[in-house]
This record gives C-alpha cells, sequence and structure tokens, in this order.
C-alpha cells in the first residue's frame, strides 16, 4: 500500500511538472504582443503620434534601438521589434568611486582637435565626468542619451528614461523647449542632479557644473527625436544613442570635441536642430 501511494505521489509531481513546463513552453512561444493597429485605429491617440509611430515602425528593429524619443501617449502599448524592456523604474546614480574607472588610452590631448584644427574644447570646470564606458556599457538598456547626460540610470523601458519621467510630467511633444522643460522639472527628483541652466557655447562651467547639449531631428519639417551629449573631464564629448552604447564619435567617425560642429545625421535620424548648450550640476 505504501508503495503504491508512493509511487501516485511520484506520478503526481511528474504530471504538475510537465503541465508547469509546458505552459512556460506555450507562453515562450506566443508571438509577441503587437498594439499597432489597435493605436493607429485608436480616437484616443494623436495625429502626430500616429505619424511617428508610423516612422517609427519602418525602421528595422536595429536602427530603433538608436530613437531616444517614445512619445507618453504610447506609454503602456507594444510597438516596439523584438521589445524585450521590463517596467520596474530603477534609478541608479553614478558616484564618484564607480565614475572614477577610466579607459586607459582615450584621448587626453587639449586644445585642438587633430582631426579638425579650427575646432577648439570647449572651456572646462574641472567638474567634468570622467568618460567610463565600462560602466555604462554593461546598462545599455537601462539608459538613452537624456539619462546619459544627467548621469543616472532609469528603468529599462524607455518610457522611464524620458524627461519629465521622474517628476510625473513627462514632455508631450519632441521639442527642444518641451524637453527642456520637463528637465527642469525632473531635477528636484533626482538625487545626484542639484541644477540645470542655460549656457553659452564659450561660457565656462561653474563650481560642481559639466556642459551638455541638446539637439533634435526632424523629418519633413516633423520631429522625430531629441538627443543630448555631455562634455568629459578632457574635454571630449560623449553621448549615448537610445539602447546602444555609449560613444565619442560623431556619424562621420570623428571625435566630438563640439556638437554643435560635429555631423550628427545617421540617415535615418538626422540631428539637424541644434538647440543649445546647458550647465549640469552635480
Amino acid at each position: 500500500m505504501k508503495k503504491a501511494l508512493r509511487i501516485i505521489s511520484i506520478l503526481m509531481v511528474a504530471i504538475v511538472f510537465i503541465s508547469i513546463n509546458s505552459l512556460a513552453l506555450a507562453k515562450d512561444n506566443q508571438p509577441t504582443r503587437n498594439d499597432i493597429p489597435y493605436i493607429l485605429n485608436s480616437s484616443k491617440i494623436s495625429e502626430d503620434t500616429k505619424d511617428w509611430l508610423r516612422w517609427f515602425d519602418s525602421l528595422p528593429s536595429e536602427e530603433q534601438q538608436y530613437v531616444n524619443y517614445r512619445p507618453s501617449e504610447l506609454d503602456g502599448y507594444s510597438y516596439e521589434k523584438n521589445n524585450k524592456y521590463f517596467n520596474p523604474l530603477d534609478l541608479h546614480f553614478i558616484f564618484p568611486d564607480e565614475a572614477d574607472i577610466f579607459t586607459s588610452g582615450s584621448i587626453t590631448t587639449f586644445g585642438v582637435n587633430p582631426q579638425d584644427p579650427g575646432n577648439k574644447i570647449l572651456p572646462l570646470s574641472g567638474y567634468e565626468l570622467k568618460y567610463n564606458p565600462q560602466y555604462w556599457n554593461s546598462y545599455k538598456d537601462r539608459a538613452n542619451c537624456y539619462t546619459y547626460a544627467l548621469n543616472y540610470l532609469a528603468g529599462k523601458n524607455p518610457a522611464t528614461q524620458q524627461p519629465g519621467y521622474a517628476s510625473g510630467r513627462k514632455f508631450t511633444s519632441c521639442t527642444g523647449k518641451a524637453i527642456l522643460e520637463a528637465a527642469k522639472r525632473d531635477v528636484p527628483y533626482l538625487s545626484g542632479v542639484k541644477g540645470l541652466r542655460s549656457a553659452s557655447e564659450n561660457q565656462k562651467p561653474g563650481k560642481n557644473e559639466y556642459k551638455v547639449a541638446l539637439v533634435i531631428a526632424t523629418e519633413i519639417g516633423k520631429k522625430k527625436d531629441y538627443h543630448w551629449y555631455r562634455q568629459d573631464s578632457d574635454g571630449y564629448w560623449s553621448h549615448k544613442r537610445g539602447s546602444t552604447a555609449i560613444t565619442r564619435t560623431d556619424a562621420s567617425g570623428k571625435q566630438i570635441i563640439n556638437p554643435r560642429k560635429a555631423n550628427r545625421n545617421y540617415g535615418s535620424l538626422n540631428y539637424n536642430i541644434f538647440y543649445g548648450y546647458f550647465f549640469i550640476k552635480h
């Protein structure tokens, strides 16, 4: 009798195990949810957002990862190819002990860019952050150009990486003014950021400040994306395009010494509007 009960128990455990694995396998084999048809037929979504979505959906998946902008109207919808992000917000600031990691052999020449003798390094405060690819490239999907410029990690969901998300008031249009206002609203909610103010190209940052720049990409007059750059401790500029690795080169593969003069035309994204320079206090 005991032997029979033991056999029955073993069989029940085996059945449960097989059922759980079958459900998991079925879930993995399900097609990725795609809300695009619903979004495009929804009266609750603006025509500007629908136009942006049509353009975004026309991009191959490898190009979609370069796009920083996500319209707030699309929060909660699934519309990205190979969408694998998660929802929780997990802000993480890069403190000095982490930022001190620095790649040996990186650019250290000051004053003039050898690739462009007329392109001079902009004034430094001495409080700029070091270029730290080892750290950032291990968290590529938790930051975009905006969070990189402000030096913090957000969640894996691109919606959490948008200007205004931290304050609960995201920007509603992809314009320099709207993005800047949203970024300023975030400042009180980001413990690693103490301030954000406008700057001129040749203005020297103050104590605990470094310089960033904001540009906008358009296509036939319609704004498609925004992008931020930040100046590193050696005077050169780095940036992070969407969920890709950080880099110090422009669209021509040249090291960036001044984002206003850099090549910002990446084909599907041409950041043809230079909105301005700003100081971030940390």
